[in-house]
């Protein structure tokens, strides 16, 4: 069993369908872009944008827990240190952050 290829060259790309074609290797999937807000949309206590903001850090190395999609202690942090790091206004999460992290969009 040594010689069997590696597990991840045979799956197939996420979304595709039978018949389909496959994206080209130097091109991201869309699968791996953050979800993205608006200012109308946002809502600071949806878990979905609070994931996207822990995602988003998490990529960026100021996040390393799990993607709770809960403003902790741990996310607090990650925000405090991306902040002080982009000279933000600090106090959790807030519209500034989350455009600069690129969570919202507008």
């Amino acid at each position: 069993s040594d010689n069997m290829p590696a597990r991840e060259i045979s799956v197939p790309q996420l979304g595709a369908t039978s018949g389909s074609v496959a994206p080209s290797p130097s091109v991201p999937a869309p699968a791996a872009m953050p979800k993205t807000f608006t200012a109308a949309t946002a809502s600071m206590g949806d878990p979905a944008l609070i994931k996207a903001a822990q995602k988003a850090l998490m990529e960026k190395g100021f996040y390393s827990g799990s993607l709770t999609g809960k403003v902790d202690t741990m996310t607090l942090n990650a925000l405090s240190r991306y902040q002080g790091a982009n000279k933000l206004m600090p106090g959790g999460l807030n519209m500034e952050t989350l455009r600069s992290l690129g969570v919202i969009t507008e």
